[in-house]
């Protein structure tokens, strides 16, 4: 549902905070595949060679300020750091920040000031989401039409293997004491101590539709932050 007060969100908190006007929140564009044009003597076209990544994109908002001493240091050191944004436009997504253009603040006069904030971001739209328990493993539904690189916090000690689906090459880790971080979206093994733990396989990923998780070893429980994302 949109907004009739439109606003952003970085890191969690509001552009009401800074005292910003937002014109309408643009429409999010769709990401650009990145291809390759092949010229084959003799053929009459290119081919087009599809790889399986996309280019960032721009979401720009015009903001005004309306106090001629307005004090911008809070506000750019917020956005120097930005790591995820929200806005009004849609609020059950969002999108993470890879960084935010310059911004040449335009003085038009009787104390108001213009901001165009340009944030580069991922080409991906994440769902806000909670973590699913597992007990004894079971099925998750990605909703999305994206495969996802998910997040696990398995409880549990000694050689714990993971894997989804039917694959090949299940996750390994071994000399596990009481919780292992699985995170897919870095391809690292850790704990609350950000030790790192040798792992052996593939980090696991989420299909679109029903996949089905298994783990052999000592686990009591395995949370799982699927990290959605919409393309």
């Amino acid at each position: 549902m949109i907004s009739t007060i439109d606003k952003f969100w970085v890191d969690g908190q509001c552009s009401d905070f800074w005292d910003l006007y937002c014109d309408t929140i643009i429409f999010p564009q769709s990401p650009e595949q990145i291809t390759k044009d092949i010229r084959i003597p003799g053929r009459e076209e290119t081919l087009i060679e599809k790889e399986d990544s996309y280019v960032d994109i721009p979401i720009t908002i015009t903001a005004y300020v309306f106090d001629n001493h307005y004090n911008v240091n809070q506000l750019y050191s917020i956005l120097r750091k930005a790591e995820i944004l929200k806005t009004t436009y849609d609020g059950s997504i969002y999108y993470r920040v890879k960084k935010v253009m310059p911004i040449i603040p335009d003085y038009i006069g009787k104390g108001k000031t213009k901001l165009v904030i340009t944030f580069m971001c991922s080409p991906f739209r994440y769902m806000n989401e909670s973590s699913i328990t597992l007990t004894e493993g079971g099925e998750i539904t990605n909703p999305t039409n994206y495969w996802s690189r998910p997040i696990f916090r398995i409880r549990g000690s000694g050689t714990i293997q993971l894997r989804v689906n039917d694959t090949t090459d299940p996750l390994m880790i071994s000399n596990v004491e009481n919780l292992v971080i699985i995170d897919s979206d870095r391809a690292l093994a850790y704990d609350n101590e950000k030790k790192i733990y040798f792992t052996r396989g593939n980090f696991p990923l989420l299909p679109v539709g029903k996949s089905t998780v298994y783990w052999d070893g000592n686990v009591t429980e395995v949370k799982v932050l699927p990290n959605w994302r919409w393309l």
